[in-house]
């Protein structure tokens, strides 16, 4: 299994409460199942970033259309396979 970074940019001008409700929700579903590495907001409110983890690339895929804002057609996205650096004392 590998990871991936699914980084998503807005292109509408903003949000629904129950669109940023649903992200919320859909972060904290791989949350439970472990498949969420990291999440983040971009700090000037453009878009955010997520690690995927264990799982290949059919089902990042899968996940990412799943999406509600790429369901809803708020902005661009991509899927990366990312391979980190390991830490200091892991090398």
């Amino acid at each position: 299994m590998s990871q991936f970074v699914f980084e998503f940019l807005r292109t509408s001008a903003g949000q629904a409460p129950e669109a940023s409700a649903d992200h919320r929700r859909w972060c904290l579903d791989l949350h439970g199942d472990g498949r969420l590495g990291l999440a983040g907001a971009y700090t000037d409110g453009s878009g955010f970033l997520v690690i995927l983890q264990g799982l290949d690339r059919l089902e990042g895929e899968r996940l990412v259309r799943d999406h509600p804002w790429v369901v809803a057609g708020s902005g661009s996205w991509s899927l990366r396979e990312w391979s980190p650096d390991p830490s200091p004392d892991q090398s």
